[in-house]
């Protein structure tokens, strides 16, 4: 799952660098990510205005979550335990990493950013 995360980060953060940064909130359900929202009224996003839509969320199950993660991350599902204990040592020393020096790499191999 944290794979699937960083491949997510990375996506949106190249859609933020090349200039995508208007709200985009979901409804899922009748909800949206607007109700509870604090810059709901400065944000400027309005469905009655053109242009203005929310994303349709599907609902799936737990399995059928993991599942399309494991399709963008490219895993084959079949990890022993041992596999993911082992990755998430390395994960944990790329974030100690990036902590002491400010800089760490993203899934892409870009220079992830220091917070």
């Amino acid at each position: 799952m944290l794979a699937y995360t960083k491949i997510m980060e990375s996506e949106l953060k190249e859609k933020m660098y090349e200039g995508e940064v208007q709200a985009e909130p979901y409804e899922l359900n009748g909800a949206t990510g607007c109700d509870y929202c604090e810059c709901r009224d400065i944000c400027g996003f309005d469905p009655r205005i053109d242009g203005c839509r929310y994303r349709q969320l599907e609902k799936y199950s737990l399995e059928e979550a993991v599942e399309r993660m494991r399709l963008k991350t490219g895993e084959s599902g079949e990890n022993t335990g041992d596999d993911s204990q082992e990755n998430a040592g390395k994960d944990r020393e790329k974030a100690e990493e990036k902590e002491v020096t400010g800089h760490g790499s993203d899934v892409d191999g870009r220079a992830a950013e220091s917070h």
